[in-house]
């Protein structure tokens, strides 16, 4: 079992929602979705005994800890979050949809696309600059999840990215340019279609890659608002590096180098049995862990968070369908 690190609880919200179009369920302008999200705070990071304790104590109090939690004898923190639908321009044999919703009083989206085979879940549609004292200075981005709906067990999944990155003043109007006049490099298709000269001049400051060692891990049936459906869970880790200071170019090298030094020997899976406690991996970058539930009639209809000690620290799940 594995799962991912993000703490803030919008962006958890944004990539389990997501609904397929199939016959079971089809996606319609002005659809709601009310997702219940629950949050655990690891009490034992408190624990200066915790922190002392041999490897292997920390893994015991860790599992009977999830444990706790997975049975419901834990409590959580937990509100509610309704995101409403909206139907955007689409292309020829492809959906696309908008999902807003207000969380803390701001509104938060995400997008996807649906094809006859894949489902494809973005955070934004190109790049968001940054507001406040750094605003023309620089822009985040987030990549794309992409999940086939035919999927078996053992299969694996892409990795994506999500990132920060600064520009210098003077390249302002170009880099934002892009995504005011509907450039390609920003969208869907994702950064690795941009022009590499352009690219030269941003310099990433914070880095994460989402579905590392991605793989259906096993299949199990969940209930929403009484109906049973079977779910695929997908295992994964995310990969946290922040101010790496490197260009676009060499932030793909970065993943290449990253991926070719995961050694399972290494590297166990993680699991209730053997949480993954390790705060670095060998490619230097902080992991988390995560597991989704991917209903080929829902989209991924629920989200387990755990963080860099193995610890549950999240979970999002759909709560009614109107």
């Amino acid at each position: 079992m594995k799962t991912h690190f993000i703490t803030p609880a919008f962006l958890l919200l944004i990539g389990f929602q997501a609904i397929s179009q199939s016959p079971a369920m089809q996606l319609r302008d002005g659809m709601s979705i009310e997702v219940l999200n629950r949050t655990w705070n690891n009490e034992l990071l408190n624990d200066a005994k915790f922190k002392a304790a041999p490897k292997e104590t920390r893994d015991e109090l860790i599992a009977a800890r999830n444990e706790a939690i997975i049975s419901g004898k834990t409590e959580s923190k937990r509100n509610l979050v309704t995101y409403k639908i909206t139907k955007e321009h689409s292309p020829a044999g492809m959906e696309n949809f908008k999902h807003t919703a207000y969380v803390i009083g701001r509104e938060q989206t995400f997008h996807l696309s649906v094809t006859k085979d894949t489902l494809f879940i973005c955070g934004s549609a190109g790049l968001l600059p940054f507001a406040g004292e750094k605003a023309g200075s620089g822009f985040s981005y987030e990549g794309v999840q992409k999940i086939p709906f035919h999927l078996r067990l053992n299969d694996q999944l892409p990795v994506y990215e999500s990132l920060q990155a600064t520009y210098p003043p003077t390249k302002k109007n170009i880099i934002m340019g892009l995504e005011e006049t509907g450039g390609t490099i920003w969208t869907y298709k994702g950064l690795d279609k941009a022009d590499p000269e352009l690219l030269k001049i941003c310099t990433v400051t914070h880095q994460t890659f989402y579905e590392v060692d991605a793989k259906v891990g096993r299949t199990e049936d969940i209930v929403i608002e009484g109906k049973k459906y079977n779910a695929f869970v997908i295992e994964s880790e995310t990969w946290t590096k922040p101010f790496t200071n490197e260009t676009f170019t060499s932030s793909r090298k970065e993943l290449m180098k990253a991926e070719n030094k995961m050694d399972r020997r290494l590297n166990p899976k993680f699991s209730k049995e053997n949480p993954k406690t390790d705060f670095t991996n060998e490619a230097g970058y902080t992991p988390g862990y995560k597991e989704e539930w991917f209903v080929p009639e829902l989209g991924i209809a629920k989200t387990r968070v755990y963080d860099k000690y193995g610890a549950i620290v999240n979970e999002t799940a759909i709560y009614a369908i109107k």
